[in-house]
């Protein structure tokens, strides 16, 4: 198999949160480089390489950051590009996308949830690439139940725990996370993110529950 090198630019399709809202106020995403929270791993099948698998901070333009996670191993992640919103249907596979289900979808959903949350509460920097490395193959293993790696120190470990965090049910399925597709390219993002008109729907119902909050008030102080 062809040996693919990701260690400087990572797999196109990610799973991630944005870290704050405002990121998915727009249509798309650009981003203008990134960085992972992670380790370099080996994996053999369906395709072989070697990557820095963890999470992924794309470093976006104009807006916060976005957090994200790789469910595509078949491409590369450029130094910057633009992302649109859209469903989470496959892997990006070339030349046949695999379709994924809607309980893969559900448990890759709660590996990401997680593992941002395990990232963000660790105390070292050791830590948390440990926890996304882990989190990152773990991922793949739902993805591909074939799959085998090679990783370093705890994150095998920790792969396992995860994988039977999800297969029991501790970690619940969560299938909200959306898809980003990079325009022109075919490659695939996924965020946690609701689309922009959710958000602008979101947007309209905190602005009128504000005006009706100063409303009362000031009709308050009248009566007063």
């Amino acid at each position: 198999m062809t040996k693919v090198n990701l260690v400087a630019s990572f797999a196109a399709a990610l799973v991630g949160t944005v870290a704050v809202a405002a990121s998915a106020q727009a249509a798309t995403i650009t981003y203008n480089g990134f960085t992972i929270t992670g380790q370099n791993v080996g994996i053999s099948g369906p395709v072989s390489l070697t990557a820095n698998a963890g999470q992924i901070k794309l470093d976006v333009v104009g807006a916060p950051d976005v957090l994200a996670w790789c469910v595509d191993i078949y491409h590369t992640l450029r130094n910057s590009g633009t992302y649109s919103f859209g469903p989470l249907v496959n892997d990006s596979a070339t030349p046949t996308p695999h379709a994924l289900s809607a309980a893969t979808i559900g448990k890759i959903g709660a590996l990401v949830n997680h593992g941002d949350d395990l990232i963000a509460a660790a105390s070292t920097l050791a830590q948390k690439r440990d926890i996304g490395a882990a989190i990152q193959l773990a991922i793949w293993k739902t993805e591909y139940s074939g799959l085998s790696y090679t990783a370093s120190g705890a994150v095998t470990g920790l792969v396992n725990t995860y994988l039977g965090n999800i297969a029991s049910g501790a970690w619940a399925p969560d299938s909200s996370i959306r898809a980003l597709t990079f325009q022109g390219n075919g490659q695939t993002l996924v965020t946690g993110v609701p689309e922009p008109s959710t958000w602008a729907m979101m947007l309209i119902g905190f602005l009128g529950l504000a005006m009706a909050t100063s409303r009362r008030r000031k009709e308050a102080a009248l009566a007063a």
